[in-house]
């Protein structure tokens, strides 16, 4: 997508260069045993609550943390699993900003379903919002995503509640809109002074 990346291990991961970056990506994929390094975790924790933008992917992280405390509050905004093989992907919010741009990202999605590793049913924090469910369990989030401020051009932090490499091929539209969605800037550095002459 034209993005510089850089990858590192979990058990390598130093919180204190997430500032270093735009975007920070937790990606689990279908791994069962999610962020066993404390200081991952809880670096992930307090960049959240500065500020920082993450995309979390991973299809047992959510049940695997939602009764983590700070990480399930603050960074994935879920403190409640449902299900696990919940269906496929179906689009809950079609007015969703993230789901429209820049791509037609408002489609329902095919989950190639193996095991545990790749599918989560959780359920959104009142802070939050739910842009994707499951057919099976359509009351519970497939996507979660968190922004803070009430302008839709941009959020904080996109949840993939899967294994991205388990959802078909038209995955790659919503990947591109949850970078432009995290990336767009919501705050501006600028100020106007002076004064208005009403005539």
């Amino acid at each position: 997508l034209g993005y510089f990346v850089s990858l590192v291990d979990a058990a390598d991961a130093d919180p204190s260069t997430f500032w270093d970056y735009d975007l920070v990506i937790l990606s689990c994929g279908d791994n069962t045993s999610t962020l066993a390094n404390a200081t991952l975790k809880a670096g992930l924790v307090t960049f959240a609550q500065e500020g920082g933008h993450i995309l979390l992917e991973g299809g047992e992280l959510g049940y695997d943390q939602y009764g983590s405390g700070d990480f399930a509050t603050y960074v994935m905004h879920t403190n409640d699993w449902n299900h696990d093989s919940s269906g496929d992907i179906q689009v809950n919010d079609a007015d969703a900003y993230i789901l429209n741009n820049p791509n037609p990202a408002c489609v329902p999605y095919t989950v190639d379903y193996q095991g545990y590793g790749d599918a989560d049913a959780m359920v959104p924090l009142g802070d939050a919002e739910m842009p994707l469910s499951w057919t099976s369990y359509p009351t519970d989030a497939a996507m979660i995503t968190y922004d803070p401020n009430p302008a839709p051009e941009g959020g904080q932090i996109v949840f993939f509640c899967f294994n991205y490499l388990a959802v078909d091929a038209d995955r790659l539209s919503l990947l591109e809109n949850s970078f432009m969605w995290l990336l767009t800037p919501e705050i501006g550095n600028c100020s106007v002074s002076g004064q208005a002459l009403l005539a």
